[in-house]
């Protein structure tokens, strides 16, 4: 049973991890916060520091895409905002990644 449910968080981790290839390689927008936090909510191990960075993530990722789709900004303020959005993400796939136990 316990091994069932390692598995299943072992799927959500993958899960997660390919929303953000996604996002990566363009097949979606930053949509992929929602699904990510879906994803977390499934989850059967609580890490609760974990969870908290990730959820942080997100709610990062959201406010620099609203910043980023606001067109009154300079396009300096739009480049840093990509930059945020970009560090954010690899700071996730980090956070994911440690999860994932190896084989």
């Amino acid at each position: 049973m316990v091994d069932d449910l390692k598995e299943y968080d072992q799927r959500q981790y993958n899960l997660m991890l390919q929303k953000i290839d996604f996002y990566e390689n363009k097949k979606l927008d930053l949509s992929i916060i929602s699904d990510l936090e879906s994803l977390l909510s499934f989850l059967n191990e609580k890490d609760v520091i974990w969870e908290k960075e990730i959820i942080n993530l997100c709610g990062k990722l959201d406010y620099y895409n609203l910043n980023l789709n606001d067109a009154s900004l300079d396009i300096e303020i739009r480049n840093q905002q990509r930059k945020y959005i970009d560090e954010s993400i690899n700071r996730l796939i980090e956070l994911i990644k440690q999860k994932i136990l190896k084989k």
